[in-house]
């Protein structure tokens, strides 16, 4: 009876939480409550305390020094890479080298005549662009301007345009991706550079490649039987270039990347994500300090960089110690575990329990509309599910941390979605509906691909 209540109480706080997500609380504020509210209950219920041994003597106050024991270990551990990457990714903005390397890499494709090669080459390249502008959002806001009317001016629809720049975004990965960093320090317990290497990159290629190649059939097949059903809008942007600047920004935002994949090939000198970010800053504020010779601007580029470090101080870091308490909670409960358990007893229930988990990031993601915040609240459950059904935590993580992102391009609340409707006047739910198939090609490739390789082979 107990583990019947177990459950119920699980799938019971998951869609409570999800439901008031979905009505646009804080979720943050969602997560945090809903965790103190599970915690505070089981130590009730069952004398549950999420300190163990550290325990402060009474279950109750547990409940809230446990909120003090993840906060100093995500500022000390994750959340200082965090925190720099985002400050680094607005300092990049804010001073249009971003834009600069978007221009750069995508402007030689626009001689290339037929319009479904460039639409591919588009996407591949704007795929790994995002290992470099982690933000799904920042990515089509640099995209639409400056790739939207060369892929319209070679033939292919709005439609298709706009749902081929928007699904450039689709895969959070890389070193220097938030979830990633937080699936390889939080959920695998590896260097995040390892992480990559080992287990993501090879997966994250395939995936990127099969739904590149779903797309340019499935687009080209769509155009030529409706056509441009939008044909007649207006740019709703403007087409020239952010910034002119010299060649050497486009390479400022790849300089994290760079750095730590270079050194990731020796063993003579160690290069993590958090010093190849101050390397970037230092030499960007010297490529500053040359071109503009001005103290003023100089002054506003730091406090532009600190101000990107305190909100996602204030947003992303808070945002993974909410989920950390959600999922705990939930852990605690033991509604998973008593799953993965019955779940195992089945032949075949490494790929079952693989697939649910990975299925639960995809929809989650679709109906929360962030990827982090599904993420987060589901990832922590891939350790503690992982030995119960012989395997080890990242061949989970790997393919549930990638699906958590790849349904954000299914989901009228995500913001890169809402962003590249209101550029290209397309309607949210036509830019859905047109990337669907490619998209669920793309989680099943995901799935395929992390199992074969990580526990097949």
């Amino acid at each position: 009876m107990e583990a019947i209540i177990s459950v119920i109480l699980t799938i019971i706080a998951v869609i409570i939480t999800a439901k008031f997500v979905l009505k646009k609380y804080n979720p943050s504020l969602v997560f945090l409550t809903s965790g103190f509210i599970i915690l505070t209950i089981l130590a009730a219920w069952k004398g549950y305390t999420p300190l163990g041994e550290a325990t402060t003597g009474n279950n109750f106050l547990d409940v809230f020094a446990f909120v003090g024991t993840s906060m100093k270990k995500q500022l000390s551990g994750v959340g200082s890479n965090l925190v720099l990457v985002a400050g680094y990714a607005m300092f990049m903005n804010h001073i249009g080298a971003t834009s600069k390397l978007a221009n750069t890499i995508t402007k030689p494709l626009s001689k290339i005549k037929n319009p479904y090669i460039v639409m591919f080459l588009v996407f591949v390249i704007g795929s790994f662009l995002k290992t470099m502008i982690t933000s799904h959002i920042g990515l089509v806001l640099l995209l639409m301007p400056s790739v939207y009317p060369v892929l319209i001016k070679l033939g292919i629809s709005h439609l298709s345009a706009a749902a081929t720049l928007l699904a450039t975004g689709f895969l959070d990965w890389g070193p220097n991706d938030g979830a990633v960093i937080f699936a390889a320090e939080e959920v695998v317990g590896v260097p995040v550079v390892e992480y990559v290497r080992s287990y993501q990159i090879l997966p994250a290629v395939i995936t990127i490649l099969v739904m590149g190649l779903v797309m340019v059939i499935h687009f080209k097949k769509k155009d030529q039987v409706e056509g441009d059903k939008y044909g007649d809008l207006e740019l709703g942007f403007d087409e020239t270039n952010a910034q002119a600047l010299s060649g050497i920004y486009a390479l400022l935002p790849a300089i994290p990347l760079l750095l730590v994949i270079g050194f990731s090939f020796q063993k003579a000198v160690s290069m993590d994500v958090f010093t190849a970010n101050v390397i970037g800053i230092v030499i960007a504020f010297l490529l500053e300090a040359l071109r503009t010779k001005d103290n003023e601007v100089i002054g506003n580029d730091l406090k532009v960089l600190f101000e990107g470090i305190g909100n996602s101080l204030a947003n992303i870091v808070l945002l993974i110690i909410s989920a950390e308490i959600f999922a705990q909670g939930l852990i605690a409960l033991g509604g998973f575990n008593i799953l993965a358990d019955k779940l195992a007893q089945f032949k075949g229930a490494q790929l079952i329990t693989i697939a649910a988990f990975t299925a639960l990031t995809f929809f989650g993601v679709i109906i929360l509309g962030n990827g982090n915040a599904t993420w987060f609240s589901f990832g922590p459950l891939a350790a503690n599910l992982a030995p119960a059904i012989g395997l080890t935590p990242y061949q989970i993580a790997v393919s549930m941390q990638m699906s958590a992102s790849i349904g954000r391009c299914l989901s009228p609340i995500a913001g890169a979605v809402l962003t590249a409707s209101g550029l290209s006047k397309i309607p949210t739910e036509e830019l859905i509906k047109r990337l669907s198939l490619p998209i669920v090609v793309a989680a099943i490739t995901n799935l395929i691909a992390s199992y074969v390789i990580h526990i097949v082979l």
